[in-house]
């Protein structure tokens, strides 16, 4: 089984060791990842993705896999996963998943298939970075988005989340601001209320992205939840869920 789809960043091994197929990592410098886990706060900030290369050296560029793509995830022993199942980040090995709560429980993604975890210990997860996490693992919210056109900032406002509670009176436009931003950092839109109009979100770094501008249909019957995110210029849609 091998990972099967995108969005990936390349970044740096930064974990002193040989990064494996299939590891959880998060951000532990700049363009630089190491081992993420569920032991403690610190081992969990900047959590990114998992490992979709092969075994990359001390040094050496892996392809960090996120939130929307298909990936394999390397488990911990003695589990014995299905389909459906979550995915947390093990607080026991680090870099390894677990389909037990720990603790601190901070999701990465739902099984799909675990034909391999017999022989490899691997499974293929659909990945949702942080989803389902405990509390304090959770998107932290920005103000409320208007019933207007605006531009968003989220270092400035030291979010991670937006909700369009209001209701639109007229199709509107969100820019996502890039006033401090950096590789990897990701931003969730979620749409809340039901009007008869278009929400856009719009990349304000200024590049030609694949998948911007985004935008929310009109009418929508269902509360839904789209994420971007970063390569330090511009902003890139990643995903999209419906939310409840």
């Amino acid at each position: 089984m091998a990972t099967t789809s995108s969005p990936y960043i390349p970044l740096i091994n930064g974990s002193g060791s040989v990064l494996v197929h299939g590891e959880i990592v998060r951000v532990s410098g700049v363009n630089t990842v190491s081992r993420a886990q569920a032991d403690s706060g610190s081992h969990l900030t900047g959590l990114a993705g998992v490992n979709g290369s092969g075994s990359i050296g001390v040094g050496g560029s892996a392809n960090i896999f996120t939130t929307g793509a298909q990936a394999d995830v390397l488990l911990e022993t003695g589990l014995t996963p299905v389909a459906g199942q979550t995915v947390y980040v093990s607080a026991t090995v680090a870099g390894r998943g677990t389909t037990v709560s720990p603790g601190t429980a901070v999701a990465i993604g739902t099984i799909e298939n675990v034909t391999q975890y017999a022989t490899l210990k691997l499974v293929q997860v659909a990945l949702a970075i942080g989803a389902g996490g405990s509390v304090d693992t959770q998107p932290k919210n920005g103000a409320n988005l208007t019933d207007g056109d605006q531009t968003l900032q989220p270092v400035t406002d030291q979010a991670s989340r937006y909700k369009q509670v209001t209701a639109l009176t007229a199709n509107r436009t969100k820019t996502l601001g890039v006033a401090g931003v950096f590789l990897g950092m990701t931003v969730y839109i979620q749409r809340e209320d039901s009007a008869a109009f278009t929400l856009t979100i719009v990349n304000g770094g200024g590049g030609v992205v694949v998948g911007m501008p985004f935008v929310f249909a009109a009418s929508p019957t269902e509360k839904q939840l789209a994420a971007f995110q970063s390569n330090g210029t511009d902003w890139a849609f990643i995903g999209f869920y419906y939310v409840v």
